[in-house]
C-alpha cells in the first residue's frame, strides 16, 4: 500500500523473513585516533625526579595497587651507591635514546648564570620589564616589551660538553616568529657548526657568549643592534 508506513513495512518484512534494508556502510577511510604513549615496562630506561635534579633508572617491575600502575626503579645516585624506589608509572618519564640527564646540580649553575645575565639585562636596559615565560629544556625564556619589536631572550648556562645546536637556535626562532619579535640568546658555551651556518643567514636573531662582567660591552652591542628601529 502506498500509504503504508515505514515501520509497518520493517514489521511486514521481519513476518515474512525478509531483513529491513540497511544504510550502506561508509566506506571513507577510517580516522585512528592517536593511541595513548605507552607505560614503562621491564627493563626501560627512565628518568626519576630526584630533588631539583633528574636520575636515570631502570624499571626492575611493574605490579597494579589499589591506586593504580606502580614500578619499582633501580637509580644510580650521586656518590656511586644505587638505590630502589617504588613509584606510580606515571611519575617516571621514559629516556630518549642515548640521552642524558642534566648532571645533578646543573640547575643551581643555571640559575646562578640567569641571575647574573639578568642583572646586566636590567642595568643596560634601564630596568625594563622583563618577564618570565618558562623554562626551555635546559635554559630559561625572557620577554622584554621594546620598541619597535618585544624581545625574546633566552639563558643558557651550557656545560663544555654540550654545545649550542642547530636545533636549540630553531626552538627559539620558532618563538621569535609566532611573536614577530626579535631574539637573543646569552650563554657561556660554544656553538656547533651548523649552528653557525643558520646564525649567519638569520636576521632577527643574536648570540652573544656572555662570560662574566666583563662581556657587558658585547652583550650592550647586541641589545642596540635589536632594539635598532628597522
Amino acid at each position: 500500500m502506498e500509504g503504508e508506513s515505514r515501520q509497518a513495512r520493517e514489521h511486514n518484512g521481519r513476518r515474512s523473513g525478509q531483513l529491513p534494508r540497511r544504510p550502506p556502510k561508509d566506506r571513507s577511510p577510517l580516522v585512528r585516533r592517536s593511541m595513548p604513549a605507552r607505560g614503562p615496562l621491564v627493563g626501560d630506561q627512565v628518568l626519576v625526579a630526584w630533588g631539583l635534579d633528574r636520575l636515570r633508572g631502570v624499571v626492575e617491575s611493574v605490579y597494579e595497587a589499589g591506586s593504580g600502575r606502580r614500578v619499582v626503579v633501580r637509580v644510580a645516585l650521586p656518590g656511586g651507591h644505587d638505590e630502589t624506589l617504588a613509584l606510580p608509572a606515571d611519575a617516571v618519564e621514559l629516556a630518549e635514546p642515548g640521552s642524558e640527564p642534566a648532571s645533578p646540580g646543573s640547575w643551581l649553575l643555571q640559575l646562578r648564570y640567569e641571575r647574573l645575565v639578568l642583572a646586566a639585562l636590567e642595568r643596560l636596559l634601564n630596568n625594563a620589564d622583563i618577564e618570565w615565560q618558562g623554562r626551555a629544556d635546559d635554559g630559561s625564556d625572557f620577554l622584554i616589551n621594546t620598541r619597535p619589536h618585544p624581545l625574546v631572550v633566552e639563558i643558557k648556562a651550557s656545560p663544555p660538553s654540550r654545545k649550542i645546536s642547530a636545533q636549540d637556535l630553531e626552538a627559539l626562532l620558532e618563538q621569535i616568529r609566532a611573536r614577530s619579535a626579535r631574539g637573543l640568546l646569552v650563554t657561556d658555551g660554544e656553538l656547533t657548526a651548523a649552528a653557525k651556518k643558520l646564525l649567519e643567514r638569520t636576521g632577527p636573531l643574536r648570540v652573544v657568549q656572555w662570560r662574566d662582567p666583563r662581556d657587558t660591552e658585547v652583550l650592550a652591542d647586541a641589545l642596540e643592534s635589536l632594539t635598532a628601529s628597522a
